[in-house]
């Protein structure tokens, strides 16, 4: 599979998604709420998660106790995106 030079070029020059398309204070306000709530929720699925995991059989806790840390780690993912629109995030990629 071979990659065109100027696709190459815009990714060195780029680097980044956030530079591709530009946004509105309202539109990055909004997505900045949209992630907000989302890590609400994972945290409150989280908290499901242990509590459910009271009500069931010693056998059976172990589902919800993973279920917690994939809701944990999926919420760390999206902690990586800085909070306004001229700051870069501080989490690496490696």
């Amino acid at each position: 599979m071979t990659t065109e030079p100027a696709i190459l070029g815009a990714q060195a020059v780029l680097g980044n998604i956030e530079n591709l398309v530009p946004l509105t204070s309202g539109q990055y306000t909004m997505g900045s709420l949209i992630l907000m709530v989302s890590y609400g929720a994972h945290f409150a699925f989280i908290l499901y998660f242990i509590m459910s995991s009271f009500q069931l059989a010693p056998r059976y806790r172990i589902v919800p106790i993973m279920s917690a840390i994939v809701m944990a780690s999926a919420g760390r993912s999206g902690s990586c995106f800085s909070a306004s629109p001229t700051s870069r995030p501080s989490c690496s990629t490696a």
